[in-house]
């Protein structure tokens, strides 16, 4: 498995030109819904919908900048400078949050 963001990446180098990749990307975003993220706060969550561009998901805050599980998830917008996706994490590095993750998503999609 790899990081949505160099997946997506590898998809777009592969066929610069391709329409699959570009509506892909275009729908979902470079960090889709499910993917992990960390953010210039520290903190780090799960992209629950696309924001008003490819680069900047909507974010719910699992874990705040110490790594402490977050009491209530946080919404973060990552237009705002200070919640800026910083890159994707692994699906592994925050399997503590994987229910919650799963529940924040539905709600999300639902």
């Amino acid at each position: 498995p790899l990081p949505a963001d160099r997946a997506g990446r590898e998809l777009f180098m592969r066929d610069p030109g391709s329409a699959v990749t570009a509506a892909l990307i275009k729908e979902f975003g470079v960090y889709p819904p499910g993917c992990f993220v960390s953010l210039a706060s520290g903190e780090s969550g799960v992209v629950i919908k696309r924001g008003a561009t490819v680069m900047t998901p909507l974010v719910a805050v699992l874990f705040d900048a110490n790594g402490r599980p977050a009491v209530q998830p946080l919404r973060r917008n990552t237009q705002e400078t200070a919640y800026a996706v910083t890159g994707a994490v692994p699906a592994n590095g925050l399997k503590a949050a994987t229910p919650v993750a799963q529940q924040l998503i539905e709600l999300a999609v639902g």
